[in-house]
């Protein structure tokens, strides 16, 4: 799928999600995240009420914490009444807040995120690594003998 269509499919699951008027609240009040985010989790209708409004372009402060730390856990998917997928509406939410940057703001942002991926891959592979070979990982690399068949 080229950009433009990509875009355009993007477009039609957004105008999908406002159409069907997806702000029951049933995702907010399931999903984990509010609650450690600090986020009110007394009336969770706010909370997806808040990311249709920034589907639409607005600004929500509540419900842009929402989908900035969404974990993706899914809970959310079997809730939705409305045959929304919620995680989806929250990835979509964060990223019509990212279309409202500067094109120089999100390479940042892009660069600083991939930085932070790149190091949680290198430790995440370090831990997984025998103590021996993470000493010195070369030495032993050309000293441990071949197998022979």
């Amino acid at each position: 799928m080229d950009a433009p269509s990509m875009e355009y499919a993007l477009r039609d699951k957004v105008a999908d999600i406002l159409d069907r008027r997806a702000a029951c609240g049933e995702c907010a009040a399931i999903c984990p995240m509010p609650a450690p985010a600090g986020l009110d989790t007394v009336a969770p209708t706010a909370l997806t009420a808040g990311i249709l409004t920034l589907l639409r372009g607005g600004v929500h402060a509540q419900a842009s914490r929402w989908a900035a730390v969404c974990s993706g856990s899914g809970h959310c998917i079997p809730v939705c009444q409305q045959g929304v997928n919620p995680r989806l509406m929250l990835a979509l939410a964060r990223a019509s807040e990212l279309g409202q940057e500067t094109p120089a703001v999100r390479r940042q942002t892009g660069f600083t995120r991939f930085g932070a991926m790149t190091r949680g891959v290198r430790v995440l592979s370090r831990l997984q690594l025998p103590p021996a070979t993470k000493r010195n990982p070369i030495q032993r690399w050309f000293s441990t003998p071949a197998a022979t068949s």
